[in-house]
Protein backbone atom coordinates (compact mmCIF):
# COMPACT_ATOMS: atom_id res chain seq x y z
CA UNK A 1 0.00 0.00 0.00
CA UNK A 2 1.51 3.63 -0.71
CA UNK A 3 1.45 6.57 1.05
CA UNK A 4 -0.86 7.95 -0.69
CA UNK A 5 -2.03 10.07 2.05
CA UNK A 6 0.92 11.88 2.86
CA UNK A 7 1.54 12.94 -1.23
CA UNK A 8 4.85 12.46 -1.34
CA UNK A 9 7.62 9.75 -2.31
CA UNK A 10 9.60 8.37 0.86
CA UNK A 11 12.72 8.83 1.17
CA UNK A 12 15.21 5.49 1.40
CA UNK A 13 15.52 3.57 4.54
CA UNK A 14 18.91 4.29 4.46
CA UNK A 15 18.19 7.80 4.07
CA UNK A 16 15.94 7.93 7.62
CA UNK A 17 18.12 5.54 9.12
CA UNK A 18 20.87 7.79 8.79
CA UNK A 19 19.19 10.62 10.43
CA UNK A 20 18.41 8.71 13.19
CA UNK A 21 21.91 8.13 14.11
CA UNK A 22 22.59 11.32 13.40
CA UNK A 23 20.76 12.78 15.68
CA UNK A 24 21.51 9.69 18.52
CA UNK A 25 25.06 10.39 17.88
CA UNK A 26 24.80 14.33 18.62
CA UNK A 27 22.24 13.62 21.31
CA UNK A 28 24.38 11.30 22.89
CA UNK A 29 27.78 13.56 23.04
CA UNK A 30 26.03 16.81 23.79
CA UNK A 31 24.45 17.94 27.50
CA UNK A 32 21.51 19.65 27.63
CA UNK A 33 22.46 22.48 25.78
CA UNK A 34 21.52 21.66 22.54
CA UNK A 35 18.85 19.52 20.99
CA UNK A 36 19.18 17.61 17.59
CA UNK A 37 15.94 16.87 15.41
CA UNK A 38 15.12 15.09 12.59
CA UNK A 39 13.07 16.45 9.65
CA UNK A 40 9.00 16.09 10.22
CA UNK A 41 8.73 15.41 7.10
CA UNK A 42 11.40 14.22 5.09
CA UNK A 43 10.72 13.58 0.97
CA UNK A 44 14.12 12.55 -1.02
CA UNK A 45 15.68 14.82 -3.56
CA UNK A 46 13.63 17.95 -2.57
CA UNK A 47 15.86 20.40 -2.65
CA UNK A 48 13.11 23.51 -2.04
CA UNK A 49 12.62 21.80 1.57
CA UNK A 50 12.97 24.72 3.77
CA UNK A 51 13.97 22.15 7.10
CA UNK A 52 16.84 20.63 6.95
CA UNK A 53 17.50 16.55 7.55
CA UNK A 54 19.10 17.20 10.84
CA UNK A 55 18.49 20.18 12.71
CA UNK A 56 20.12 21.47 16.28
CA UNK A 57 18.47 24.05 18.45
CA UNK A 58 20.07 25.46 21.19
CA UNK A 59 17.26 24.49 23.96
CA UNK A 60 18.21 28.23 26.21
CA UNK A 61 17.95 30.54 23.32
CA UNK A 62 15.65 28.50 21.63
CA UNK A 63 17.35 29.38 17.93
CA UNK A 64 18.86 26.87 15.15
CA UNK A 65 22.30 26.69 15.16
CA UNK A 66 23.31 24.03 13.01
CA UNK A 67 21.86 21.93 10.22
CA UNK A 68 23.08 19.07 8.20
CA UNK A 69 21.59 17.91 4.65
CA UNK A 70 22.04 14.58 3.48
CA UNK A 71 22.46 14.00 -0.41
CA UNK A 72 23.60 11.53 -3.08
CA UNK A 73 27.02 12.40 -4.78
CA UNK A 74 24.43 14.12 -7.44
CA UNK A 75 22.42 16.41 -4.91
CA UNK A 76 25.43 17.68 -3.09
CA UNK A 77 26.26 20.90 -5.58
CA UNK A 78 22.54 22.19 -5.31
CA UNK A 79 22.70 21.33 -1.75
CA UNK A 80 26.08 23.61 -1.16
CA UNK A 81 24.35 26.69 -2.71
CA UNK A 82 20.91 26.29 -0.51
CA UNK A 83 22.51 25.77 2.37
CA UNK A 84 25.00 28.37 2.13
CA UNK A 85 21.48 30.80 1.05
CA UNK A 86 19.70 29.44 4.29
CA UNK A 87 23.29 30.68 6.28
CA UNK A 88 23.38 34.19 5.06
CA UNK A 89 19.19 34.55 5.79
CA UNK A 90 19.37 32.79 9.17
CA UNK A 91 21.00 32.34 12.38
CA UNK A 92 22.78 28.86 11.52
CA UNK A 93 26.21 28.94 12.90
CA UNK A 94 27.43 25.56 11.09
CA UNK A 95 26.47 23.66 8.35
CA UNK A 96 27.08 20.41 7.28
CA UNK A 97 26.39 17.94 3.84
CA UNK A 98 26.66 14.63 4.24
CA UNK A 99 27.14 12.87 0.76
CA UNK A 100 25.66 9.06 1.40
CA UNK A 101 25.26 5.83 -0.38
CA UNK A 102 21.85 3.50 -0.16
CA UNK A 103 23.26 0.36 0.88
CA UNK A 104 20.28 -2.62 0.47
CA UNK A 105 16.88 -1.96 2.32
CA UNK A 106 17.83 -0.22 5.49
CA UNK A 107 21.72 0.43 5.22
CA UNK A 108 23.62 3.39 4.11
CA UNK A 109 27.65 4.31 3.19
CA UNK A 110 28.69 7.59 4.23
CA UNK A 111 31.20 9.03 1.72
CA UNK A 112 32.03 12.43 1.88
CA UNK A 113 31.17 14.98 4.77
CA UNK A 114 31.12 19.02 3.62
CA UNK A 115 31.58 21.79 6.24
CA UNK A 116 29.53 24.66 4.52
CA UNK A 117 30.42 28.45 5.14
CA UNK A 118 28.51 31.19 3.07
CA UNK A 119 32.10 31.22 0.90
CA UNK A 120 33.14 27.99 0.60
CA UNK A 121 32.37 23.76 1.18
CA UNK A 122 35.04 22.31 3.03
CA UNK A 123 35.34 19.03 1.86
CA UNK A 124 36.23 16.13 4.61
CA UNK A 125 35.75 18.43 7.48
CA UNK A 126 34.05 16.93 10.22
CA UNK A 127 34.47 18.81 13.45
CA UNK A 128 32.29 21.35 14.79
CA UNK A 129 33.12 24.02 17.02
CA UNK A 130 29.95 24.22 17.82
CA UNK A 131 29.41 21.29 19.35
CA UNK A 132 33.13 20.23 20.37
CA UNK A 133 32.24 16.89 18.34
CA UNK A 134 33.39 15.20 15.58
CA UNK A 135 31.22 13.68 13.15
CA UNK A 136 34.14 10.96 11.61
CA UNK A 137 33.22 9.41 15.32
CA UNK A 138 29.91 8.66 14.19
CA UNK A 139 29.66 4.53 13.75
CA UNK A 140 27.65 4.10 9.95
CA UNK A 141 25.36 1.33 9.70
CA UNK A 142 25.68 -0.70 6.26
Amino acid sequence: MQNAHIGMAKPPKGHQRLIGDICSFINNELDNEYLALPEANISDADHQSAIPDVLVVNIETEENVLFIELERKDGVRAAIKKMQTRMEESSFIECFIVQYMPVGFVGYAIQKWYKVTPLEAIENDTFSELLDIDFDDLDTAT
